[in-house]
């Protein structure tokens, strides 16, 4: 038996058809899986964010400026990117969520 080509698209209820709805990965890289890793990724990368600025003042010395590189790469790290990145990420975790939600059969 041959199978269509059809090209993938919404179905009759508005669900995507292209997609698996149990995948639980995240639709893009900034995303997250759940709300609350997402939150966390957050506050993560805002507490490494005001270290990196404590560290970084005026008047420091060089192995505190050290320090300060360092935990602003970490923000980075947690915040997947700057802070506009992290907002990305929020929009397309709550996204994805509710496309899951969406597609599921039992919604």
């Amino acid at each position: 038996m041959l199978h269509s080509k059809e090209p993938r698209g919404r179905g009759a209820l508005g669900a995507c058809s292209s997609c698996e709805t149990t995948d639980k990965r995240p639709m893009t890289v900034f995303a997250s899986k759940s709300l609350q890793e997402h939150f966390v990724r957050g506050l993560l990368g805002a507490a490494f964010l005001y270290a990196a600025y404590q560290l970084g003042a005026p008047g420091q010395s060089w192995l505190a400026l050290g320090g300060a590189i360092a935990f602003l790469g970490l923000s980075l790290w947690a915040l997947r990117g700057c802070p506009v990145c992290w907002s990305i990420g929020l929009i397309n975790t709550v996204s994805g969520i509710l496309h899951r939600k969406s597609a599921s059969p039992d919604a």
